[in-house]
């Protein structure tokens, strides 16, 4: 089922006498069921809150108990697939045990967002229908190998920042520290027992992990005290494990679990008024839980089977969607919702009078909108390519991880195009290095797609700088007719790019004809006679006090207008030079001889 185990005889059981049982690991197997077995305990738990009074609820986990029903079924189904894993040891259930190892604290990162930082125009519902895409895609996208290694950590210090930093709160108990403490401590000392499972043929990093795992016992034992079960049985686990090398991840199965579970049970008990956030700055939290959503979607399209979806149609069809959704979206919050007569699409001078953000649903697009430019770069700096997955990440031994690295950075800064180790599509340019007909694909010379890559990363780079910054200044009304004006032109290209894949002429010359119109226009004209007019004669800063109107400011009453000037017209620039370059592909469509 699903193919045998890429990395068999990892773990120590595999080499012991197991000849009793079917399973592949026995105790790893029956073990993994304290995820299952905890996460009982929390669904019922949560039945038992959702069917109480609300006027019984002491904080926001009483009162919206479906956090913790939901916490309690993904921890269910880690248990049952880290056990079918270590029985079958199938790739199948191996995706979906690290799936959900890399993903099980989402739901505990979600609820802490939604009761620290209350995020507008989101209610409970929709904040755990985000928490289990992001699970979903988790185990059902793209994920590196290893990646639950790092993942789970990183998530859990992600919480410790979250709940115990003076920013968002602080500690609000006085056990909390105790309880968070336990956390931290069953989980790192957890993996590290896992890892000297996986060392154990290594005899120096083996030792020098026992090393660590005894160090931070001693630590441990030093805060909470020497008589803490917790502390008690880690010493048993370390015995046990120095003894038997193999029975470390035995520990790190009953560790982690009891980690999720004093984590979920911390936050249950502890005490806070239900319908007040401890922190009203949601813009930052915002903006990295979009960032997720964004890049949990390309991963979900990255693994489509090339049998139902080849890589090609991945790539387009991905970015149809995008920027259609964004489109959409946008105008809704631009022109509909606010009316057209209060639209600062039609209107550019609104864009200088407070509220920055009118509506909750405004807030929500453009911090989203600035997500996904985000996301795209932080990508792009991490693989080199906006598009597909890098052979380094699939396969941990098909590039030297340095040179991986090197590469990827000198490629997402514009200095070089990436070889074959990373195939390579532009987004924003009109070149397609894998075909060679008379489409898009047809102008395949080196020199041409170097600078399709070059503009391609300049473009992006830009854009997100932007983007982030107009977010936190409080341009976010200008910033999103930029954004409106780019989406509203790439709906068109991309529709154009994908029919390039099957090499329609006649839709190609009319959605291309459309395309370059729709540059024209938005990305040209509007954005010059509006865009540009607006932040030269009109604007005004939205952070300080600054006792002027908009169209009377003095520069030095607005210092930040000149770079913006400056960086949207390169932004113009671009667009010129992206015009151009598609005139010339519309010319070797008509003439496809020439």
């Amino acid at each position: 089922m699903g193919g045998a185990y890429l990395k068999a005889g990892e773990y120590g059981e595999t080499e012991l006498n197991t000849s009793w049982s079917v399973f592949k690991e026995p105790l790893n197997s029956w073990t993994s069921l304290a995820y299952s077995v905890f996460g009982v305990a929390i669904c019922y738990v949560g039945y038992v809150d959702y069917y109480a009074l609300p006027a019984y609820a002491e904080n926001r986990m009483t009162l919206d108990a479906g956090f913790s029903m939901m916490i309690g079924s993904f921890c269910f189904y880690l248990g049952i697939s880290s056990f079918l894993f270590h029985a079958s040891h199938t790739e199948t259930w191996r995706k979906a045990d690290a799936g959900m190892t890399s993903g099980i604290c989402i739901p505990l990162a979600v609820f802490a967002i939604w009761d620290r930082v209350r995020l507008p125009g989101i209610d409970s519902y929709v904040m755990m229908s985000m928490c289990s895409f992001l699970l979903f895609t988790l185990t059902h996208g793209f994920v590196p190998y290893g990646s639950s290694d790092i993942l789970l950590p990183g998530m859990i210090l992600i919480l410790w920042t979250l709940e115990l930093l003076p920013r968002f709160g602080g500690a609000i108990h006085d056990d909390q520290y105790i309880y968070w403490l336990r956390c931290l401590f069953a989980v790192l000392g957890g993996a590290l027992l896992r890892a000297i499972d996986i060392k154990r043929k290594a005899p120096r990093a083996k030792n020098g992990l026992l090393g660590v795992f005894f160090v931070l016992l001693a630590l441990f034992r030093f805060l909470v005290g020497f008589t803490d079960d917790v502390t008690l049985c880690a010493l048993l686990a370390g015995v046990v494990t120095v003894l038997n090398p193999a029975r470390g991840h035995v520990f790190w199965h009953i560790a982690s679990a009891y980690a999720l579970y004093i984590w979920w049970y911390m936050l249950r008990i502890r005490p806070g008024d239900p319908e007040t956030p401890y922190h009203g700055d949601n813009v930052l939290i915002n903006l990295l839980l979009f960032i997720a959503l964004k890049n949990g979607f390309r991963r979900l399209v990255m693994n489509i089977p090339p049998a139902y979806m080849s890589t090609d149609y991945q790539d387009r069809v991905r970015l149809v969607v995008e920027h259609l959704v964004f489109a959409v979206w946008g105008y809704y919050t631009v022109v509909v919702q606010p009316t057209v007569f209060h639209s600062w699409l039609y209107q550019p001078i609104l864009c200088w009078f407070k509220p920055v953000y009118p509506s909750s649903a405004f807030m929500v697009y453009y911090t989203a909108k600035v997500a996904s430019h985000t996301e795209d770069v932080l990508y792009l700096w991490f693989t080199g390519s906006t598009f597909t997955k890098p052979a380094a990440l699939v396969n941990p031994t098909a590039a030297s991880t340095i040179d991986a690295a090197a590469n990827v950075i000198s490629a997402s800064m514009g200095l070089l195009v990436p070889g074959p180790a990373v195939r390579n599509v532009s987004e924003d340019s009109d070149v397609d290095p894998m075909r060679s007909k008379s489409t898009l694909s047809t102008m395949s010379n080196r020199s041409e797609r170097a600078e399709g890559e070059h503009l391609r990363a300049f473009h992006h780079n830009i854009a997100a700088m932007m983007a982030v910054v107009s977010l936190f200044a409080g341009y976010a009304k200008i910033g999103s007719l930029v954004a409106l004006c780019h989406d509203l032109c790439d709906v068109p290209l991309d529709v154009f790019k994908l029919l390039s894949l099957r090499n329609w002429r006649r839709a190609q010359i009319v959605t291309l004809i459309v395309t370059i119109a729709m540059y024209l226009y938005w990305r040209v004209y509007y954005f010059s006679s509006q865009v540009l007019t607006t932040i030269f004669f009109e604007s005004k800063n939205m952070i300080d006090q600054v006792p002027c109107t908009p169209g009377d400011c003095t520069w030095y009453d607005v210092p930040e207008r000149a770079p913006f000037l400056v960086c949207l017209s390169v932004l113009l620039a671009l667009n010129i030079v992206s015009i151009t370059r598609m005139v010339r592909v519309c010319y070797r469509l008509f003439t496809p001889n020439c």
